[in-house]
């Protein structure tokens, strides 16, 4: 039967939200019944959304074309006709196109790669992105390590984040950054200015490089000297920055939350997205979560990149 799918992998898809002003690449698969080619095309007639079939050669007598959409919040079906039916018989269901606004950065945000997927990624970014913003805060969510205990993985799936959604391996290698504890609080760990500021630096670097940088944490008290793996340690991946904080990713559901401005959606309280903020100042007092924070998690950074 034929249907529609990404360009990029074999991903059925039914809808898809276009980026504002911005082609995107995607499949009609296979033919009719005899395994002639489909004439794809919307169905209705409409400025606001383009959609242009191309000449490619395609497996299955399949169609390959773009969509482009030109104004905010228009709608429009497109459709696979049997050839010769004067556009009156229908070979599959429509795929219904939305489109979204123009694709920016985070609020205050330097690079921010996740806003990167809608502003210059393909069919499959694009709907990785529409799917991180839109789907459910809880362990369905494609970003969800597994929440059963006994199996907690976050440090797999936040060091997978790269080449599942940036094409690039992760930079997970990690070293110590809190000096001797002097108690089990989190708000009594100190750390070194300058040694902070190197390390601030050089996750900043490979962010400028699209990798992005998986960090350890701890969330509770109680830890020994040396802290340990456990209960109380996580984590997170580092996507974005801004003068004073990084944009993060968090595999636990609902670990962190964060009012998204970026990419092409208005506003969206992500629960697996979150901020680490840093004082270039004060850099004694470490990478933690901000004040105001959202989520259950309340970070403290205590290892990644020198």
């Amino acid at each position: 039967m034929a249907n529609f799918k990404l360009f990029e992998i074999d991903q059925d898809i039914s809808s898809f939200d276009l980026p504002l002003n911005r082609t995107v690449k995607l499949r009609q698969w296979g033919g009719d019944g005899k395994n002639n080619q489909l004439d794809v095309a919307l169905n209705a007639s409409t400025t606001d959304v383009e959609v242009n079939v191309l000449p490619d050669k395609a497996a299955a007598a399949s169609t390959i074309f773009t969509a482009l959409g030109r104004k905010k919040g228009a709608t429009a079906n497109v459709s696979a006709y049997v050839k010769d039916s004067k556009r009156m018989q229908t070979y599959s269901e429509d795929l219904r196109l939305r489109v979204m606004g123009e694709p920016k950065k985070h609020t205050g945000y330097d690079v921010d790669m996740l806003s990167d997927l809608a502003i210059k990624g393909n069919g499959k970014q694009i709907w990785d992105y529409s799917r991180i913003i839109n789907g459910p805060s809880t362990n369905a969510h494609m970003l969800s390590q597994n929440t059963e205990k006994g199996k907690f993985n976050c440090g797999d799936v936040a060091a997978g984040y790269g080449k599942k959604l940036f094409a690039k391996e992760a930079y997970t290698p990690y070293y110590t950054y809190y000096l001797p504890p002097t108690s089990d609080k989190m708000a009594d760990l100190r750390f070194d200015e300058k040694a902070m500021r190197k390390r601030v630096a050089r996750i900043k670097g490979l962010v400028d490089d699209n990798i992005p940088v998986r960090l350890w944490m701890i969330h509770a008290d109680g830890f020994k000297k040396v802290i340990q793996g456990d209960w109380r340690s996580h984590f997170l991946t580092v996507i974005g920055y801004s003068a004073t904080r990084f944009l993060c990713i968090d595999p636990w559901p609902t670990g962190s939350i964060l009012k998204y401005e970026g990419g092409m959606y208005d506003p969206t309280d992500v629960a697996f997205l979150g901020e680490l903020e840093f004082d270039m100042s004060n850099l004694a007092n470490g990478i933690r979560s901000p004040s105001g924070f959202k989520g259950a998690h309340n970070y403290t950074v205590i290892a990644g990149p020198n």
